[in-house]
This record gives structure tokens, C-alpha cells and sequence, in this order.
């Protein structure tokens, strides 16, 4: 738990009683590639910190599996969609390698801000961070050519491409297959 600590140690200063308290929401899980932490058509009630391991956040769009976001070791992931509104996502959440999971019951944790301002401070600011990071991701598929945002992905993850199916990777870039092997050649 020490990475989620660090993690978290760039929003708050934990004294002894809020850690206490934080990590006690906690569950941890040792989880084999492939499961899926969450399903469309499900509500979503927890957050979850990558500890260990890679994931994806995908949906279906016409019998197709379309990759939204990747999270690695030190990021946090939800179906933030149905987090915060209570109702059913379309996101599916996937382990691509064994992984380490901690995750926290948001409705559990939300119960904790008005004692503990701190941690409502750092959920703000999380949000805010993803926040910014979706904002990025949208002017990577509005702005950049395929090949700039190969190079802008492979900035975020360096070992991707050793970690994960170029599948996933085609679909995320939002190409082809065959236009990422192209890609790939030229850069």
C-alpha cells in the first residue's frame, strides 16, 4: 500500500489517525489477468487503485470492444460515469496482467468527509487530475495525427507495447491494426 500512500501523499498530509482511517476502507486483492473488476449494465461503488499490474476501461459499440483508458501501477480507475450518478455504465473494466488491486467503497469514503476534510480534498483533487487527463485525451483524438498520438501514449506508458495486445493499443489510438504496424514503422 505504500505506492497508493505516495500516490495520495501528492494531494494530503496523512497523520497517523487519517491513515488509519483511509487505509481502513481499504481492500486489497491479488486478481489473475482477464477478470474483469467491472461490467457494463452494472453501478459502479468502488474506486481502484492499480497497485500492480495493467487494465483498460472498454466499451461495446456495434459488436465491437472499443478501449477508452489504460491504467498502470500508481493510477486510480472507476466507471466514473456510474460513480458519481448512481446509474448503470456502459464501461467494462479489465485486468490485462496479474495485477494488485486495492479499492475503496466511494459511498464509504464520501461517508468520511465531513470528519475528515482532508480526504474530501483529495478526491477533489483526484477527480480534478482525471479531470485533466480526460480533457487530454480528447484533444489527442480531436488535434494529433495517429503517429503523434502513438508517441504521446508510448510517453504515459513506456512499456506498453511489451505489456499489452496491440489490439487494445489500435483500438485506444482509435486506428487499425494494420495503420499502428504503420505507425509503428515510421516511428
Amino acid at each position: 500500500m505504500s505506492l497508493l500512500k505516495d500516490y495520495l501523499g501528492k494531494f494530503i498530509n496523512f497523520t497517523p489517525t487519517l491513515e488509519r482511517v483511509f487505509f481502513e476502507l481499504c481492500t486489497i486483492q491479488e486478481i489473475p489477468k482477464k477478470t474483469h473488476l467491472f461490467k457494463s449494465g452494472d453501478v459502479c461503488h468502488h474506486v481502484h487503485f492499480i497497485e500492480k499490474g495493467f487494465a483498460r476501461v472498454y466499451y461495446l459499440l456495434d459488436g465491437r470492444d472499443v478501449t477508452s483508458w489504460f491504467a498502470q501501477e500508481g493510477q486510480v480507475m472507476s466507471a466514473k460515469d456510474s460513480l458519481f450518478t448512481g446509474k448503470p455504465s456502459d464501461y467494462n473494466i479489465q485486468l490485462l496482467e496479474d495485477s494488485k488491486v486495492i479499492s475503496i467503497n466511494y459511498r464509504k469514503l464520501e461517508s468520511k468527509f465531513d470528519e475528515y476534510p482532508a480526504l474530501e480534498r483529495a478526491a477533489r483533487l483526484i477527480t480534478i487530475e482525471s479531470y485533466l487527463q480526460l480533457d487530454d485525451r480528447i484533444k489527442n483524438i480531436l488535434f494529433y495525427t495517429p503517429e503523434e498520438r502513438y508517441l504521446r501514449l508510448l510517453e504515459n506508458y513506456p512499456n506498453i507495447t511489451t505489456r499489452i495486445s496491440l489490439g487494445y493499443i489500435a483500438s485506444y489510438l482509435g486506428i487499425t491494426q494494420e495503420t499502428l504496424s504503420r505507425v509503428r514503422a515510421r516511428v
